[in-house]
């Protein structure tokens, strides 16, 4: 590749402004280590956000939207089990037979 941007003017400046809030230098490339870091952080905040999806649920606004048959919190056992599940892309799933 020439390094020659080819996309429209108005999507070239938000990149731009997102990479200067970030600080991140379009020019050079990411590392191994970079990459693992990136990957770390991306997947603890994805699963700190399912769970407080999971935990906050009964108290979220757009009730009727969201939750319309008004289901209360999970519990933190299990809010943690499914975030991480989701977070890993496994099927650890809370059925009645692990419960016993």
């Amino acid at each position: 590749m020439d390094g020659k941007d080819l996309s429209r003017p108005r999507l070239q400046t938000g990149r731009k402004a997102t990479y200067k809030l970030i600080d991140v230098d379009s020019k050079k490339e990411q590392d191994w280590k970079g990459y693992a870091i990136a990957m770390l952080i991306f997947s603890l905040v994805s699963m700190l956000f399912t769970y407080a999806i999971l935990r906050l649920q009964a108290v979220l606004p757009f009730q009727s939207l969201f939750n319309p048959q008004k289901l209360g919190a999970v519990s933190e056992h299990l809010a943690f089990n499914t975030a991480a599940s989701f977070t890993t892309n496994t099927t650890g799933r809370a059925t009645a037979a692990k419960r016993q």
